[in-house]
């Protein structure tokens, strides 16, 4: 339901920003208008680098995107202190304001994917060569962080393991 109504509401917005009344809406793609992921935490996504995102082959209407370090000014704090280390965004196309999980990792994740079999497992290469797992079937108390964005509290996975050093 809610994808419904953010497709609405973004075909509203698309045509209370036309300015040319002549156009039409005649041949647009299914692609029309582009909805932006994660505006719900655009303040922890900002300035990353992303350098993948894979879909999952066994339920295809998830996805995974990697995020990189977060490049700040020298002046700006890192208020939610994970800024130091990569993300790894779980998505559902289905709602695409908001990830449905936010797993992170102690250096940027260069390639990450589902296990074939259970979507509920996934695995990252990181860019120093160590890998890490995320059991998303682990009760959050286990392995999370909480950290707040713009008065919103969000829980943050660690990995359930990781190769090399421990966080």
């Amino acid at each position: 339901m809610l994808a419904i109504l953010e497709e609405e509401l973004l075909w509203d917005l698309a045509e209370s920003s036309s300015t040319d009344s002549s156009s039409s809406m005649e041949g647009l793609g299914f692609s029309h208008p582009p909805v932006p992921l994660g505006s719900s935490v655009k303040p922890l996504l900002q300035g990353r680098l992303i350098p993948f995102v894979q879909f999952c082959a066994a339920e295809p209407t998830l996805l995974l995107s990697g995020h990189g370090y977060q490049h700040l000014e020298e002046e700006e704090e890192d208020a939610m202190g994970l800024n130091e280390g990569g993300l790894v965004c779980l998505w559902s196309v289905q709602e695409p304001s908001r990830p449905q999980q936010l797993l992170c990792c102690r250096a940027s994740p260069v390639a990450a994917t589902f296990s074939p079999s259970k979507p509920s497992l996934v695995l990252a290469g990181l860019e120093d060569g160590s890998l890490a797992a995320w059991d998303l079937r682990e009760h959050f108390k286990f392995h999370s962080l909480k950290i707040k964005i713009d008065d919103v509290n969000w829980r943050v996975r660690v990995p359930s393991f990781i190769t090399g050093n421990t966080l």
